[in-house]
């Protein structure tokens, strides 16, 4: 028997799936080290192997009650929705419409212990 939680997952999926719906943002992941000799050279950070994934805005009107559901976001300029099963954390820059920016927050949408959605708060990269 399919839960509520996978049949939510399977509409958010279908609009992220959506080529008139959607829209496509680089995924850059990123891992910062701390320096080395005991912390005396200056911390580096490496970008990993950039990814496609489908977004839609957070207003968009077929699926703003997630976004009611997850609450208010205390930071970030631009605030997207992803799929449940990309992996990104707050280390992570996403490049989307021709800007670069970094990932303030990352919250999974849960409906019935399914992670459906996830809502990512974002800020403009400022290096």
């Amino acid at each position: 028997m399919v839960s509520f939680g996978d049949k939510m997952k399977i509409k958010v999926d279908r609009v992220l799936n959506n080529p008139r719906i959607r829209s496509t943002a680089t995924l850059t992941p990123k891992t910062r080290t701390e320096g080395s000799y005991g912390g005396y050279e200056a911390p580096s950070e490496a970008s990993g192997t950039s990814s496609t994934i489908y977004v839609i805005p957070n207003d968009f009107v077929g699926i703003n009650f997630l976004v009611r559901a997850v609450g208010s976001f205390s930071a970030g300029s631009v605030r997207l929705i992803t799929k449940g099963s990309v992996s990104i954390n707050k280390e992570d820059s996403i490049e989307w419409q021709g800007t670069t920016y970094d990932v303030e927050e990352v919250r999974p949408i849960i409906v019935t212990d399914v992670v459906v959605a996830k809502a990512i708060s974002l800020s403009e990269n400022k290096t």
